[in-house]
């Protein structure tokens, strides 16, 4: 069964490219700011794909969705390590 990826991009488009180069199915692409519209789509994704770089955190709105729908999976795409992006 493959796996179903929103990915939250920020101002680097490549990232969903890259994903499926590497043959991962993206089901969506969304701007950081609409990360609501997860909960809106038919069938919640799988994972969500979040990048980072160049923010200053992770998006607002992260830990509420994460509680509503605690089986959803989540990758962080950071420029470093840093503690404070930690879930």
């Amino acid at each position: 069964m493959a796996v179903s990826i929103t990915i939250v991009e920020s101002n680097d488009r490549q990232l969903a490219a890259m994903a499926r180069a590497a043959g991962l199915t993206v089901g969506s692409t969304i701007a950081v700011g609409d990360l609501a519209s997860v909960e809106r789509q038919p069938r919640p994704p799988d994972l969500l794909l979040i990048d980072v770089r160049g923010q200053a955190g992770l998006p607002a709105g992260l830990a509420s969705l994460k509680r509503r729908l605690p089986a959803l999976g989540v990758v962080i795409v950071a420029a470093a390590l840093d503690p404070a992006l930690m879930l």
